[in-house]
């Protein structure tokens, strides 16, 4: 049977020597702090402290339902026989203050709301079980693998890292920036309020899916491609390097439209790997009119771009660029720009456009 005490002000509950655990079929709703503190586990139902913060310390800890309106902190430390995980099988509330995490083992909950910021540390994986997790400030998570869906950090910064796989589908918007770094990496509907957005994979593919940002845009892959799905928009500069790039529409469909552009330059660099972008897509560089900044695809490898249709400015203010490899074929969409100019190799860029590869193909009108 499920119990519940509550108490008029807070509550503190240990256990009474160094072995116990603090277990029951027991709800707690203090109208003050709460505090729980075990060196072994800590495995309650709901727990609700009314105007008062929740702290629990133990070797591990399992809650159902959190809700806190001071804050929320809780710990696990290291214990022969027990993992260190937190598990909140519920939601998890901190009212106007952090929602501060740190597991020594897996961390997983189904969704956060705090007035300040959500912050997590676990040495294991890291889950978002449900959508709609969000903090009036700033969002960091750090863990093994880190899944979530629908993560906002209001008018702050949003940072995931992980030592393997950061995955954050359903929308990750923040008020600043947006950081992802991990050996790979697949983020989907980004958004930075007035900073970059920054997804870099070390070892595997980096994947952004519909992103926008104020500042720059910058998409790195090292050990697989770099892949660019949907509509992009950068108020500073767009970056993509990877060990081949992938452009395509929404949700990695061949066909579009879609539309990549930034204000500043626009650079897709596949390394030695190809650069393929999907049908009916169109780049732009120097959005805004205002420079003469380049749109350049660069790779060793050749370039299938299909029906894209590439603009260098508003009104041809800035070049084209395209770069690609010996022996490699160039296939181009359209081209409205100052200039359209090619390099093979290491050679200086030209607009006398030489290949030596099978085909060079112009696949739309040149202006």
């Amino acid at each position: 049977t499920t119990r519940s005490i509550s108490a008029g002000g807070s509550f503190f509950l240990r256990n009474s020597d160094n072995t116990g655990s603090i277990i029951g079929n027991t709800s707690l709703t203090p109208g003050g702090d709460v505090t729980l503190l075990s060196s072994r586990t800590i495995n309650l139902y709901d727990v609700t402290a009314t105007g008062g913060k929740l702290t629990a310390t133990g070797g591990k800890i399992s809650l159902g339902l959190v809700v806190a309106d001071a804050g929320v902190l809780l710990r696990t430390n290291p214990v022969a026989g027990l993992t260190g995980d937190i598990n909140l099988r519920g939601a998890a509330i901190s009212g106007v203050a952090d929602f501060d995490a740190d597991a020594s083992g897996l961390f997983s909950v189904n969704n956060v709301t705090a007035g300040r910021d959500i912050l997590v540390r676990a040495t294991g994986d890291v889950g978002f079980n449900t959508s709609g997790s969000t903090a009036g400030r700033n969002i960091s998570i750090s863990g093994a693998t880190i899944f979530a869906t629908n993560l906002e950090a209001r008018t702050g910064f949003l940072s995931a890292t992980a030592g393997n796989r950061v995955s954050v589908s359903g929308g990750a918007k923040a008020g600043s920036y947006v950081l992802a770094t991990g050996r790979s990496v697949d983020l989907d509907l980004v958004t930075a309020g007035t900073g970059d957005i920054t997804a870099t994979a070390t070892a595997g593919e980096a994947t952004l899916k519909t992103a926008t940002a104020a500042g720059s845009i910058l998409l790195s892959a090292t050990g697989g491609q770099a892949k660019l799905w949907g509509n992009v928009s950068a108020g500073g500069n767009l970056s993509v390097v990877g060990d081949g790039i992938n452009v395509a529409g929404v949700a990695g469909r061949d066909i579009g439209p879609w539309l990549q552009r930034a204000a500043g330059s626009v650079t897709y660099d596949g390394r030695t790997g190809s650069v393929s972008m999907s049908p009916q897509g169109t780049v732009q560089s120097n959005s805004d009119g205002i420079g003469d900044e380049a749109l350049t695809l660069q790779t060793s490898a050749g370039l299938d771009l299909w029906s894209t249709n590439f603009l260098g400015g508003t009104n041809r203010q800035s070049d084209v660029l395209f770069r690609y490899g010996a022996k490699r074929g160039v296939w181009l969409g359209g081209v409205t720009a100052r200039s359209l100019q090619g390099a093979q190799g290491n050679a200086a860029f030209s607009s006398d456009i030489v290949v030596s590869g099978p085909w060079l193909v112009f696949n739309g009108n040149l202006d």
